[in-house]
């Protein structure tokens, strides 16, 4: 159009502010030992917050059930599959390797040296001695050590009777817990980390507190 020329004049609708358009969601994948409860807890929590498989894939079936298999196995997913702005590494204190090797230490020393090299962490996510502390921690608050994973599994029936490893439905029975339970084992981490312990703790608070920013 020529300098000067007549412009239809614009209608009130072009200078209404457009709505900001979303930024997309981060894309995190959950890496857990084996079939067992945590990939169903979690796919529950999942479906609870709101969140597709697009925003939060949990895997349970595709490593060994030790801890640095579990590390390794999202390693290799980040790598593969770019699309991931993060991974959690979901373990517990008592796998130990084919060999009869502790990993535990391993595991977290790998994750670690990722989480700090990048903008795409792989963060672990341990329970001592197992997730079903996480579990009981939507009941009660304790710090009384566990002398193994079991006597843990068995102060959880206490709360829970019927429970058993590998439970499917297991978030159905104490999800309305669930903010309870992030204040409890935010505040046993808090209390094993000034006494320079682990026994008992878990960070499956971090990665809840991670689902949820990504639901907001």
């Amino acid at each position: 159009m020529a300098k000067g020329a007549w412009r239809p004049p614009k209608k009130e609708a072009d200078f209404a502010r457009r709505p900001a358009q979303r930024a997309p969601r981060r894309r995190i994948l959950i890496v857990c030992e084996g079939e067992s409860t945590e990939p169903h807890y979690l796919n529950d929590l999942k479906a609870a917050l709101g969140l597709t498989s697009a925003e939060v894939k949990v895997v349970g079936d595709r490593c060994s059930s030790n801890p640095c298999a579990v590390v390794d196995y999202a390693i290799r997913q980040m790598k593969d599959e770019p699309g991931w702005d993060g991974a959690y590494c979901v373990f517990d204190k008592d796998g130990r390797d084919r060999e009869g090797r502790d990993t535990y230490q391993e595991a977290i020393g790998k994750a670690a040296k990722v989480r700090l090299s990048g903008k795409r962490p792989v963060v672990a996510i341990p329970s001592v001695p197992c997730f079903e502390f996480w579990l009981l921690l939507h009941f009660v608050y304790t710090t009384a050590p566990f002398g193994s994973a079991k006597a843990a599994a068995a102060r959880l029936t206490g709360h829970l009777p019927g429970y058993a490893k590998g439970a499917r439905d297991v978030f159905s029975h104490v999800g309305n817990n669930l903010a309870k339970a992030e204040a409890h084992a935010a505040r046993a981490c808090a209390e094993a980390d000034m006494n320079g312990i682990d026994n008992p703790s878990t960070r499956v608070h971090d990665l809840v507190s991670a689902m949820r920013t990504i639901a907001e």
